[in-house]
């Protein structure tokens, strides 16, 4: 793990654990489900193997995740004190998000990081189950969106209610009122059971802060 700060302290002592470089992006892909080393390195661009297998190393020697090995491949997993972590990431994760806008140049979607998204960002509204799918250049992910809770996973769905992509989902999840509007101006395309999209936008929300970054 990284340096100690040299202070008794409970962000100092957080930091120490998960504040590594890629370490929370890790933790991020982990949390909806678990994946090979493979899975993980395909969907963290960027990111050296070397580097991975020492951060991997790093979080189980923390006893934040854990390994199964077969003869077949190694698998990662939260551990069930790494589980203890989601509330935090998911608190840090809806204040970036509500940052940001549009992505930057070069900045791209995956699996994981949509089902994350998904996990994420539901809301405490109640609302009929139904099951949706979104979509977005190069990635896939859906969520069993059950009354009060959500089980959000990467990859597409088999029997998906509702199918949601385009460059419009930032906006809806920011201003689920704007529904609608964005389906109208082309920023959004349903697939399935348009009725289903309201539905959603009760169920999933990040609102933007005061003052957005681009």
């Amino acid at each position: 793990m990284g340096r100690s700060y040299g202070q008794f302290c409970g962000l100092a002592r957080a930091a120490e654990l998960v504040g590594e470089r890629w370490t929370l992006l890790i933790l991020r892909d982990l949390s909806v489900g678990p994946a090979r080393f493979s899975e993980l390195k395909s969907g963290l661009t960027g990111i050296a193997a070397t580097m991975l297998t020492a951060r991997l190393r790093d979080l189980e020697e923390a006893g934040l995740i854990s390994k199964q090995e077969t003869r077949v491949a190694t698998t990662y997993e939260l551990s069930e004190s790494g589980r203890t972590v989601l509330p935090a990431l998911a608190a840090l994760s809806l204040w970036g998000a509500s940052t940001m806008a549009a992505p930057r140049s070069g900045e791209v979607v995956t699996d994981r990081s949509l089902a994350a998204m998904l996990a994420t960002t539901r809301t405490s509204a109640r609302v009929s189950p139904f099951v949706v799918e979104l979509r977005a250049p190069g990635a896939a992910a859906h969520a069993k969106v059950t009354r009060t809770g959500v089980e959000a996973r990467p990859g597409r769905a088999e029997n998906p209610g509702i199918i949601v992509s385009g460059q419009g989902l930032r906006a809806l999840l920011a201003d689920p009122s704007q529904a609608d509007h964005l389906v109208a101006g082309g920023h959004l395309t349903t697939e399935g059971d348009s009725d289903l999209l309201t539905r959603f936008a009760a169920a999933f929300h990040a609102p933007f802060a005061a003052k957005t970054h681009a």
